[in-house]
């Protein structure tokens, strides 16, 4: 990178309009560190927004809904124990997802304060439906509902 005067935060990246190579790209680099692709139109600037897309290689894992943010008739996020008994905070929840949770969430009664490790609050619930979430799709401590079993 030095011999192109790029440094940090910046970095050199490869490009391609062919979809078949990004696929090849993303598949077979995983083992040296590739956390997935950025597409977006060639044309384009690359700049905050949602003009381009991310896409990032995520483990599937279940998880029981052990709290939530929000309102229970619809919360924006929920607290997942995960396999390893950690509990990771969703990112914010699609409409009908929310709305599919909060049925079984208004059932179990009123919930208890409680706060993450990290300090953010949520309403903590006892025996609550168990999801699928994509784990490791951002860098952060959080996770993707993806479905309500």
């Amino acid at each position: 990178m030095a011999a192109y005067g790029v440094g940090p935060p910046l970095q050199v990246v490869p490009a391609t309009d062919d979809y078949d190579t990004a696929l090849l790209w993303y598949e077979a680099l995983v083992e040296q560190g590739l956390e997935g692709l950025v597409a977006k139109r060639g044309s384009d600037p690359y700049r905050a927004g949602r003009s381009w897309v991310k896409v990032r290689h995520a483990d599937v894992v279940d998880g029981v809904v052990v709290g939530y943010t929000g309102p229970a008739a619809r919360p924006r996020t929920v607290v997942v124990r995960l396999p390893d008994a950690r509990l990771a905070l969703s990112q914010t929840l699609p409409g009908p997802l929310a709305a599919a949770l909060g049925i079984h969430l208004r059932g179990l009664g009123p919930g208890a304060s409680a706060r993450l490790p990290t300090g953010e609050p949520y309403t903590a619930v006892d025996a609550g439906p168990l999801v699928e979430v994509a784990a490791g799709t951002t860098r952060h401590q959080t996770v993707t509902v993806t479905r309500l079993h």
